[in-house]
């Protein structure tokens, strides 16, 4: 591994985080069960990409244990900015599923 890799792997994350984001958005708007299926098993294969480089970033820091360079650091204000966007994007869509299994309950009662 080389210093200069952190930046591919920085905006690899920034990447697969972007796409995880757009599904994410995307699942407020899709009623067909079926589609949806779909866009959930989308969103799991670009998380297990994003996860394949965390081992990657962890062992680039061991190995270079300096601070980020300007590029580098923008890339990760963006990585952190997305972040917290998927988490509020997530959450919003658990509320949402929570409150259409309350009222199917409610039917089925």
């Amino acid at each position: 591994m080389t210093d200069s890799e952190l930046k591919f792997l920085l905006e690899k994350q920034e990447s697969l985080l972007k796409k995880l984001l757009e599904f994410s958005q995307r699942q407020f708007a899709e009623s067909d069960t079926v589609a949806l299926d779909g866009l959930l098993k989308q969103k799991d294969r670009y998380f297990d990409e994003l996860q394949k480089l965390d081992p990657l970033l962890e062992k680039w820091h061991k190995q270079f244990d300096r601070p980020f360079g300007t590029v580098e650091q923008k890339l990760d204000e963006n990585i952190q900015d997305l972040l917290e966007k998927l988490l509020l994007s997530e959450q919003g869509f658990e509320k949402i599923l929570g409150r259409e299994k309350n009222a199917i309950s409610l039917q089925i009662a």
